[in-house]
């Protein structure tokens, strides 16, 4: 049997944020990489598109937010948001799933989570908020009262569309 080669070294199937990120990964790694999409431009980015773009991280609190958030205003850089432990994050997890979880996939999860996002920021460009709506004035500060502080500027379908532009500008990664 002959084998053809087109000269990719990983093809990615279907083109939602987590496949994007993945087809990101592997070029730094590298690889020559193929994106394929089946829905037409104006309905592609998977469910995503419709998510608030928030990211649960392991954080110690305002100081971690402000790595991953350099534009916050002065009040904001003052917030106080309570650090979120790896036993609060699989805690909650475990509570949503009703400990339908894999402990080994979550200790993974949970241990990388910061630095997953840090990549985001740092190496690929994605702009951070606070997540507003969990953002409260208390006694004249503001204070952070909900688990997870940041999400991707725009949303979810924000950061579709600013990852569909990266893959789609960056050699290396062709997207059909």
């Amino acid at each position: 049997m002959n084998k053809v080669s087109y000269g990719y070294d990983v093809i990615v199937v279907g083109a939602g944020n987590t496949a994007l990120l993945t087809a990101l990964r592997a070029h730094e790694h590298g690889a020559r990489v193929l994106v394929l999409e089946i829905a037409p431009k104006e309905k592609r980015g998977g469910n995503a598109y419709f998510t608030t773009g928030i990211y649960r991280i392991v954080h110690n609190g305002i100081e971690d937010v402000r790595d991953l958030i350099p534009d916050l205003t002065e009040e904001e850089r003052n917030i106080v948001i309570a650090p979120y432990t790896a036993d609060d994050y699989f805690r909650d997890y475990s509570t949503v799933t009703e400990n339908m979880v894999d402990p080994v996939m979550m200790e993974l999860i949970i241990n990388n989570s910061t630095e997953a996002i840090r990549w985001l920021v740092k190496k690929q460009g994605v702009k951070m908020e606070l997540t507003s709506a969990f953002v409260k004035r208390i006694d004249g500060k503001l204070h952070f009262v909900g688990p997870v502080p940041i999400s991707a500027k725009g949303g979810g379908a924000g950061l579709s569309d600013y990852l569909f532009d990266r893959v789609e500008n960056m050699e290396g990664i062709d997207l059909l």
